[in-house]
């Protein structure tokens, strides 16, 4: 599935954003460890006659961090985003700590929203569980060590694909790991091995 990346600047920021797909438009504000190279339901949509607009957000990518300041300024830059773009309106998804974002443009700019969909999103101020996993988080998602973080991920994935997703899954669910895996279709492995190997913030 081809992608087209680009940016564009307004009040000397830059936002960087992808385009796949032809069709109806969506907006896809991804989450915490992506950019606008997101993979995870992209190609499926794009396939389904959808054209997904992924934008990098503040931080993220080659997105200028200063866009960030507030939800306020971040959504005003998707509104020029589609006013750039001459689109109207946009289905609305907005993935894991996408969800601020998605919450504020849905709730302040209803025109421009055809419907809105919450994935796994963030939808409270975002508080660590400890002192210790905010250090944590911290070091391992670095700009200059995030790379190496989930290269190592999606090497133990490839490795063992089983003994990894068991360490993640917690993350995710409140069902035990058995019956997670009772779930998963061939696909749902495939999926989570993209997801290691693709997932950067830059």
């Amino acid at each position: 599935m081809e992608r087209g990346i680009a940016s564009f600047t307004y009040s000397d920021f830059t936002l960087e954003y992808a385009i796949t797909g032809e069709g109806e438009p969506v907006l896809y504000l991804h989450g915490g460890h992506s950019n606008c190279l997101e993979q995870l339901g992209i190609e499926e949509l794009a396939q389904n006659g959808y054209s997904v607009i992924v934008p990098s957000r503040a931080g993220y990518g080659q997105t200028s961090r200063q866009i960030g300041k507030s939800l306020e300024k971040a959504c005003s830059f998707y509104i020029e985003l589609l006013n750039e773009l001459n689109i109207d309106k946009v289905h609305l998804i907005a993935a894991s700590t996408g969800g601020p974002s998605g919450i504020y443009l849905a709730s302040h700019y209803p025109e421009r929203v055809q419907s809105f969909t919450l994935q796994g999103a963030v939808t409270k101020p975002w508080q660590e569980a400890s002192v210790r996993d905010a250090v944590l988080s911290r070091f391992l998602f670095h700009p200059f060590i995030e790379r190496f973080v989930w290269r190592s991920l999606s090497s133990l994935t490839r490795f063992s694909p089983d003994y990894a997703f068991k360490k993640i899954a917690p993350a995710y669910s409140t069902l035990s790991y058995e019956e997670i895996k009772q779930r998963m279709l061939a696909r749902d492995w495939y999926l989570f091995d993209r997801m290691t190997e693709f997932q950067r913030s830059g």
